[in-house]
């Protein structure tokens, strides 16, 4: 007996990836469309006021690590804000890049594996490149990171049942 699936049948842990994947893509699609009428000079500045509104409350008080993250998260969202539209191409591109993946995957497709682990390498990527190695970049990267590696992790445990 084989270990691979020559049913046509797709597992259930696949199906349950597949339908996260969707939820997550779609999720990120809407995201990215909304982004592209967005104006993120205002993000920028209410999250400024929000920011010196925290180092006012501390009155001076606050540990340096505090006022490191904060000043550390401004410079973030700057770079954000200057780079906004170029962030919302690439995510909008490897969301799409990713959801083909996955519609391969689901139909037992192991091409889609390959388009969906490059297009969440080119979406961590892209995060360092336009934002930098920031402590609060390296932090959500890194958050997202793991979550894309148990991803990657699980599909490739699927390989066995495409074709």
């Amino acid at each position: 007996m084989t270990d691979t699936n020559t049913t046509g049948t797709r597992p259930t842990l696949l199906t349950v990836l597949c339908i996260l994947s969707f939820v997550f893509g779609g999720i990120g699609l809407i995201s990215g469309l909304m982004g592209l009428t967005k104006d993120p000079q205002a993000d920028l500045d209410q999250a400024r006021a929000q920011m010196e509104e925290a180092m006012a409350q501390t009155g001076g008080d606050a540990p340096a690590f505090v006022t490191n993250m904060l000043n550390d998260s401004i410079a973030m969202l700057e770079k954000q804000a200057a780079n906004h539209m170029a962030i919302t191409i690439v995510g909008l591109l490897c969301t799409i890049l990713s959801l083909y993946g996955v519609w391969k995957m689901w139909n037992l497709q192991k091409q889609g594996f390959t388009f969906y682990v490059i297009a969440t390498i080119i979406s961590l990527l892209s995060t360092f490149y336009f934002l930098g190695f920031s402590t609060t970049v390296l932090f959500g990267a890194g958050l997202v990171g793991v979550i894309s590696l148990v991803f990657i992790l699980l599909y490739a445990s699927q390989l066995k049942h495409m074709h």
